[in-house]
């Protein structure tokens, strides 16, 4: 006993010691060396951002090569001169870490778009446009030739369901009358539907090429699509929507066939497909599935087809019924989980804010459709 509380005192030496080793290292290998510097400061700016060019490339593994090969020709053939050591390091801002979420932000650019449009038309604030139209911008330099997004793309690879960053796109021209957004909008479009397959399937609609998408990224493309199709040309905008039908006819059929006997309600969504609108998935995606209810409710919109209506509000009723309202924790209670159950694969075990916010769209999409059908059957209207 007194040998265990002996060694804990001797434990937290060690513990400090240690820290205060590294400390000093730090200090006097890195700290003291950048402050004795004989380069200007311009030299060490310089290779902050040689470094941070080549660690925001998609080169994951090589990019303090790059660094290595830029510092040598600038050095040999331009006399231009940048501190190696500090572009090395600043090439560590993106690491097996730090790769996803650097490269989701791209998608999340778009995301920002819309939602600065539609403050703007709130508000009239010309700060929201002119972040829209910046962005917009940045999304112009870095579009291939074919239409696709893939630099600073999620995994370096092309996504269909870029579809709505394209749509960010048109709402951005809409309202600053730049003929470029539009064209470039166009040419994703295009390029998303020269994929197109039976039933409205289309490739790249995954994270990856390879996996079944889930209905989260699968919604994100048809939205993407039927709502792009506002702004572009007849012929695009009608291959457009004539996918989207396609699309909500097949996956419609999908759950409307998820039953034991024709009376019961159908069972949960699946949470993937696989090509041809195979189920891949068997635990739910409560996200895609309130996206889909949105899907559904705006082909009722342009269809007035009540099999879409009410699939969608079955969906809603589903999604409505895995929500724990007794919890004590505020960040459950009322919350919509990722998966159904809720330890299923897409976010397991989590709760995310995004969750709400598309079920919360789909339920004031509902209510607005709803509206007028139920004031027409209200007692006493049109006798």
């Amino acid at each position: 006993m007194s040998g265990t509380l002996g060694d804990a005192p001797k434990q937290g030496r060690n513990a400090r010691s240690w820290w205060d080793r590294w400390v000093r290292l730090c200090r006097y290998k890195l700290v003291i060396p950048m402050k004795r510097s004989p380069h200007s400061p311009e030299h060490g700016a310089r290779g902050v951002m040689i470094g941070l060019m080549w660690g925001l490339t998609p080169t994951v593994g090589i990019q303090m090569v790059f660094c290595l090969l830029t510092w040598v020709i600038a050095k040999r053939f331009f006399k231009w001169d940048f501190s190696l050591i500090i572009s090395l390091a600043w090439t560590w801002t993106t690491n097996v870490i730090t790769l996803v979420p650097a490269y989701y932000l791209f998608f999340l650019t778009g995301q920002v778009m819309l939602g600065w449009c539609s403050l703007y038309r709130v508000t009239q604030e010309d700060r929201f446009l002119t972040a829209a139209v910046d962005a917009a911008n940045w999304l112009l330099t870095v579009q291939d030739a074919d239409g696709k997004w893939r630099r600073h793309s999620f995994m370096d690879a092309p996504h269909a369901y870029h579809t709505r960053v394209a749509w960010a796109l048109l709402e951005t021209y809409q309202l600053a009358g730049e003929d470029r957004y539009r064209h470039a909008a166009e040419s994703n479009i295009k390029w998303a539907l020269s994929f197109s397959g039976r039933h409205g399937w289309l490739e790249y609609m995954g994270f990856t090429p390879d996996e079944a998408p889930l209905t989260h990224t699968i919604a994100y493309t048809l939205r993407g699509l039927l709502e792009s199709a506002r702004f572009l040309p007849d012929v695009t905008a009608t291959e457009a929507k004539d996918l989207v039908l396609a699309a909500a006819h097949k996956t419609l059929r999908v759950y409307e066939l998820r039953k034991r006997v024709p009376e019961d309600e159908p069972a949960f969504f699946p949470g993937a497909f696989a090509q041809d609108w195979r189920p891949a998935r068997s635990p739910s995606c409560l996200v895609g599935n309130a996206q889909m209810a949105i899907i559904w409710l705006k082909v009722y919109q342009l269809t007035q087809d009540a099999r879409f209506l009410n699939g969608a509000l079955k969906m809603l009723d589903q999604v409505k019924q895995t929500q724990d309202l007794s919890s004590g924790n505020a960040g459950i209670h009322g919350g919509v989980a990722g998966s159904y159950p809720v330890w299923g694969p897409y976010l397991r075990l989590a709760y995310p804010n995004w969750a709400a916010k598309f079920f919360a769209d789909a339920l004031m999409l509902q209510e607005a459709l709803m509206e007028p059908l139920e004031i027409s059957r209200a007692p006493g209207v049109g006798t």
